[in-house]
C-alpha cells in the first residue's frame, strides 16, 4: 500500500499540508522561485536526488526538512509532526522520535 493512499495519513496531509506530487520520470513543467524545469531538474536544483523523497518548504518556500526513501505509514506520520509542530526548528529527527517515543 502506498503511505499516502493510507486514511490517517491522508488526513493529516490535507489539513496541515499543501501536498504536490512530483513524478521524475514525466516531462510536467515546474515552476519555482525562478526555477522552470521538469521534475528530474527540480530535484538536482534544490539538491535532492534521491527518488522517492519527501520535501518539506515553509511558507516562504525554502527547503526545511527533506525524508529520503519510502516511509511507512506510522514512520511518515511522525515526520509530518516533526515538520507541523515546527520542531525541526529547535531539535533533529532523532532526538524528536526519541522524545515521542514508539508512534505504532
Amino acid at each position: 500500500m502506498f503511505t499516502l493512499d493510507d486514511d490517517s495519513v491522508k488526513e493529516i496531509v490535507d489539513k496541515n499540508f499543501v501536498f504536490l506530487h512530483i513524478n521524475i520520470s514525466e516531462d510536467d513543467l515546474i515552476k519555482y522561485n525562478g526555477f522552470s524545469g521538469n521534475g528530474r531538474e527540480f530535484a538536482k536544483h534544490v539538491g535532492y536526488n534521491i527518488y522517492p523523497s519527501s520535501l518539506f518548504l515553509n511558507s516562504a518556500t525554502e527547503l526545511v526538512y527533506a525524508v529520503p526513501g519510502y516511509q511507512d505509514k506510522y514512520q511518515f506520520q511522525l515526520v509530518l509532526k516533526y515538520v507541523d509542530s515546527g520542531a525541526y526548528k529547535t531539535m533533529g529527527y532523532q532526538s524528536f522520535k526519541k522524545k515521542m517515543g514508539s508512534v505504532k
